[in-house]
C-alpha cells in the first residue's frame, strides 16, 4: 500500500508547495544501483508503468500461515457512528530479504443511511509497479447468515489520482467494486493482503502506523513479525500497552491490542507537529547519521552531474554579480523556469531527475528542482546542500524516530559570506532578494550529505517581515462621501496575495475584494483599484476607492460610521475549542497595523471607543485614537510571538484575546449637512429671541 505524499498547496503563501510520495522519494538502493546508475527518463518510466498497468490483475487466496487469527468481539455496545468499526486488525511480515506483506482484516456496522453509502462500494488502492493485491473473503452479516459480496466479474481497475490537481501523477490503480444488497443493519467482514515493497526502500526498515482514529472502535491490534536476526529499534505512545513480544528461533513479533479505543477529536488547529493520536514507530536506523548516509546514496548520481543551461551560464558566469545575486537569481530561474509537476510511478521515478532532464522537459518534483538548485549554486563557487525536510509535521520530526518515512519534502541549504540561507525551489511568487523573502516553518532539515550526523535547525538568516498594513479612509466632507482603502503586505503576505491574484486575475480578485467591503459597509460603488507589486522589497500594494452611493450611513438627523478593524480580528480569533488536550496552533508569527480615518467638517456628536493595550505572552496590542477639528484617527497594532499556544496557557490567551476584541470596534456619530443647517437655524432664531427680549426689556 502507498503512503502519498502529494503536492500540498495550502491555503494561502504555502501554495504551491511541492511534496512527494514516500516510496517516490527513494532512489535506488545500492544492490540495485549496479544494474540501473541513473534515472529513467520521464517518458520510458510511463511507457513501462503504462505496461505494468495494463497487465496487473488483483488475486484470491487463502489466508498465509503466519497470520494470526483473532477472536471477535461479539459483545460490542451501540455507536452513533455512521459506519461502527469492530475490528480493525494489521499484521505486518518482513522478510529477512526485505520483502513485505500487509494483512488486513476489518469489520463495521451499518448504522444509518450515510454508513450504507460508505460501505456500499470496494475502494483498494495499490501502486502496480511493485504490489500484488490477494483478497481472501468480502462478506456480508445478516441476522447471524453469512454470504459472500465480492464478485470477480464486478471488479473494476480505475485510475483514481487523488493529486493529480496539485501536480502529482501517481500512477496508482483502485480496485473497487459496488455492492447491490446492502441494508442498515448489515455487518461487513473482509480481509485482503498486499504483498510487495518498493524495491529500492533496500534491506532497511522503517516506517509508522495510527493506533486511534476520530471514532469508536471495538478492536484494533497491530502485529508486527520480523527475523530474529533484524534489530529494529520500536516506539510506542505511552498511551498504549505494553507490546506482546515472542519469539522462537527464526522470528520475533510485536503485537500492541487495544479493545473500546474511544474517539478523540482533534481540533484543526492544532499544531502539524502534534502527535495526537496513539502511534507506533519501527526503524532501522540507528541514528540521523545512518539516514544521512541512506539519502547520500539516494541523491548521489544526479547530483554529481554536471548542469548545462544556458540561461544559468549567464547568471553564472556574470563577473559583476555577487553571489548572493547569483543565489537569487538562480532561485528565481528554477522557481519560475521549471513548473512543478512530477510523473511519479514505477521505481526509476523514485530517485530525483538528472539535471539536465529536468531542464529538458521543463518540469519536476520539489527533488527534481532541489536537486537542480543545488548543482546550480555549486557551479556558481557557491555550497550548497539538498536538505529533507517535512512539510507536515515540520517540527515534529526531531521527537519522530530516524528514518526516511519522516521525511516528505526538499528544499536547499546555501551558504553565502558565512551566512546560511534555506531555499524552496518549489516555491514561487517570492520576491527578488533573500533578505525579504518569506520560508516556511519547516522546522528542522537532514543534509542529503555522507557527512551529515544530526537534524539542523532551520532557521532563516534574518527576521522575516511579515506585516500587513492597512489604511481606510472616509471621506465625509466630500459629494458624494468615499472610502479609500489601502493594503501593504510584505513577506510571506506579499507572496500569498501575490499568487492569489495570479490565479484569479485582478478583476476577479478586484470583485472579491468589493465584496467583502459591501457585506461591511452598504453602498459602496467602486471607481477605481491599482495594484504595486515591488518583488526587491516584496511588498504587494492594493488601492481601492469606492463611492458611497446610498445614503445608508444616515441615521435619522446624524451620520454613524462603524470603524472595524478586521485584518486585526482575523489574527486574534478566539478559537473554537477552548476546553481542550492539545496545543493551539496560532502561525507563524507576524505583524498588522491597521489604521482608520475619517475626514469631517461637521462636528463629532459621540465616539465609542476603548483604548486598550495588551503585552501578553502570546502579542503585544495597543490601540491609539487622535482627534483633531476635521479629523478622527484609529490606530490599531499587533505583533503576535509565538505559533502555538499550550493548553496550560490557553484561559490567560483567551481572555487577552477578549481584552483585544472590547476594542476594535470603533463606532462615530457625525452630524450630517442637514443636522448642520437645522442647528444653525435654531442658533439664528435663537439670536434673534434673545435680542427681541433685551430689547423690550
Amino acid at each position: 500500500m502507498n503512503i502519498l505524499w502529494g503536492n500540498k498547496k495550502a491555503k494561502q503563501w504555502l501554495k504551491g508547495l511541492s511534496t512527494l510520495s514516500i516510496a517516490y522519494f527513494i532512489a535506488l538502493a545500492p544492490n540495485l544501483r549496479a544494474e540501473t546508475n541513473v534515472p529513467l527518463d520521464a517518458q520510458s518510466q510511463w511507457d513501462m508503468h503504462k505496461e505494468k498497468v495494463e497487465q496487473w490483475q488483483p488475486a484470491w487466496g487463502e489466508v498465509e500461515n503466519w497470520v494470526e487469527a483473532i477472536t471477535v468481539k461479539k459483545a460490542v455496545s451501540a455507536s452513533d457512528d455512521a459506519l461502527q468499526t469492530l475490528l480493525f486488525d494489521r499484521q505486518i511480515r518482513l522478510e529477512s530479504d526485505g520483502s513485505l506483506t500487509q494483512y488486513y482484516h476489518l469489520r463495521q456496522r451499518i448504522n444509518n443511511r450515510v454508513g450504507l453509502e460508505s460501505a456500499g462500494r470496494l475502494a483498494v488502492t495499490i501502486q502496480p509497479s511493485y504490489e500484488t493485491l490477494i483478497f481472501h473473503h468480502y462478506d456480508r452479516e445478516r441476522n447471524d447468515v453469512k454470504s459472500t459480496l465480492i464478485d470477480r466479474d464486478k471488479i473494476e481497475l480505475l485510475r483514481q489520482e487523488d493529486e493529480i490537481g496539485n501536480s502529482i501523477y501517481h500512477g496508482t490503480l483502485t480496485v473497487t467494486q459496488i455492492f447491490d444488497d446492502l441494508q442498515v443493519g448489515d455487518i461487513v467482514d473482509y480481509s485482503y493482503s498486499v504483498k510487495g515493497r518498493n524495491p529500492i526502500l533496500g534491506q532497511a526498515y522503517s516506517d509508522y502506523w495510527r493506533m486511534g482514529w476520530g471514532s469508536d472502535i471495538a478492536q484494533v491490534r497491530l502485529r508486527i513479525i520480523i527475523p530474529e536476526s533484524l534489530t529494529l529499534n520500536v516506539h510506542a505512545s505511552e498511551s498504549l500497552p505494553e507490546a506482546l513480544i515472542e519469539s522462537n528461533k527464526k522470528e520475533r513479533s510485536y503485537t500492541w491490542h487495544l479493545e473500546d479505543y474511544k474517539a478523540k477529536i482533534v481540533p484543526i488547529d492544532t499544531p502539524p507537529w502534534s502527535f495526537d493520536y496513539p502511534l507506533v514507530e519501527v526503524s532501522e536506523y540507528e541514528n540521523w547519521a545512518a539516514v544521512a548516509q541512506w539519502s547520500h546514496q539516494v541523491f548521489e548520481t544526479p547530483l554529481s552531474t554536471q548542469v548545462d543551461w544556458v540561461k544559468a551560464n549567464k547568471i553564472i558566469n556574470n563577473k559583476r554579480l555577487s553571489k548572493k545575486s547569483k543565489a537569487e537569481k538562480l532561485l528565481d530561474l528554477v522557481q519560475e523556469e521549471v513548473r512543478y509537476f512530477g510523473i511519479e510511478t514505477g521505481i526509476n521515478a523514485l530517485i530525483p531527475s538528472l539535471p539536465n532532464e529536468t531542464i529538458q522537459r521543463q518540469y519536476g518534483d520539489c527533488k527534481d528542482k532541489s536537486v537542480l538548485l543545488t548543482q546550480l549554486l555549486r557551479q556558481a563557487d557557491i555550497k550548497a546542500d539538498t536538505a529533507l525536510v517535512s512539510s507536515s509535521i515540520t517540527k515534529g520530526v526531531k521527537e519522530r524516530m530516524p528514518g526516511p518515512h519522516v521525511f516528505n519534502h526538499a528544499i536547499v541549504r546555501a551558504t553565502i559570506d558565512d551566512r546560511i540561507y534555506w531555499l524552496d525551489p518549489s516555491l514561487s511568487h517570492q520576491g527578488n532578494e533573500l533578505p525579504s523573502q518569506g520560508f516556511p516553518d519547516y522546522g528542522y532539515g537532514l543534509l542529503v550529505s555522507a557527512h551529515s550526523n544530526e537534524l539542523e535547525l532551520i532557521e532563516p538568516p534574518h527576521s522575516l517581515d511579515y506585516r500587513i498594513i492597512v489604511e481606510q479612509v472616509f471621506m465625509t466632507d466630500k459629494d458624494p462621501m468615499s472610502m479609500h482603502m489601502t493594503r501593504e503586505y510584505r513577506g510571506q503576505f506579499a507572496e500569498s496575495t501575490r499568487y492569489g491574484v495570479d490565479s484569479m486575475s485582478k478583476s476577479i480578485w478586484n470583485l472579491e475584494v468589493d465584496s467583502y467591503y459591501q457585506k461591511l459597509y452598504s453602498g459602496l460603488t467602486r471607481v477605481r483599484e491599482q495594484h504595486e507589486d515591488s518583488l526587491d522589497s516584496n511588498v504587494y500594494k492594493t488601492q481601492h476607492e469606492y463611492e458611497i452611493t446610498e445614503d445608508l450611513m444616515l441615521n435619522g438627523q446624524y451620520w454613524q460610521i462603524e470603524l472595524y478593524a478586521d485584518l486585526v480580528r482575523e489574527q486574534v480569533d478566539i478559537p473554537n475549542y477552548v476546553d481542550r488536550e492539545d496545543a493551539l496552533y496560532i502561525g507563524a508569527p507576524a505583524s498588522v497595523e491597521q489604521t482608520m480615518i475619517i475626514h469631517h467638517q461637521y462636528g463629532i456628536l459621540d465616539l465609542d471607543y476603548e483604548s486598550v493595550e495588551v503585552s501578553g505572552f502570546a502579542f503585544d496590542y495597543r490601540s491609539d485614537i487622535n482627534l483633531t477639528k476635521d479629523k478622527i484617527t484609529v490606530q490599531h497594532f499587533l505583533t503576535t510571538k509565538i505559533d502555538a499556544i499550550e493548553p496550560e496557557r490557553l484561559a490567560e490567551y483567551v481572555q487577552d484575546l477578549r481584552r483585544v476584541h472590547a476594542s476594535l470596534n470603533t463606532v462615530v456619530l457625525l452630524q450630517s449637512p442637514e443636522e448642520q443647517r437645522f442647528e444653525q437655524r435654531n442658533n439664528s432664531l435663537k439670536d434673534r429671541l434673545r435680542k427681541l427680549l433685551k430689547k423690550s426689556s
